[in-house]
């Protein structure tokens, strides 16, 4: 297949969405991991955070995993302020911030 590769992370993470959709977590759950892994490895880090986000609200809301959503919205806010946006790292943390405060009081 052909296409242009600037977009070829999209694949995974739309396949995601899809299946997450469809309630098909073992595929939802690999395909979000590997676009994230692919829009990371190819400097696209605001995609990287995007999956990284979208991925964390799948595992917390769907389900029910309050721990690995912790580790991807700390992903998410990293991948974020690393793009040059610390607005939106900033509006994640405040959103979660039940959760990631948690992680912090664990780490001290």
């Amino acid at each position: 297949k052909k296409g242009n590769v600037n977009v070829a992370h999209y694949i995974p993470f739309l396949k995601a969405e899809e299946a997450a959709l469809k309630g098909k977590s073992d595929d939802a759950t690999h395909l979000y991991m590997a676009a994230i892994s692919w829009a990371a490895r190819s400097g696209f880090q605001h995609n990287a955070a995007l999956a990284s986000e979208r991925f964390g609200e799948y595992l917390l809301y769907d389900l029910k995993d309050e721990g690995r959503a912790r580790s991807y919205f700390l992903d998410a806010a990293k991948y974020y302020s690393d793009w040059g946006s610390d607005y939106k790292s900033q509006l994640l943390q405040e959103k979660y911030s039940h959760l990631l405060n948690t992680m912090c009081d664990l780490i001290e």
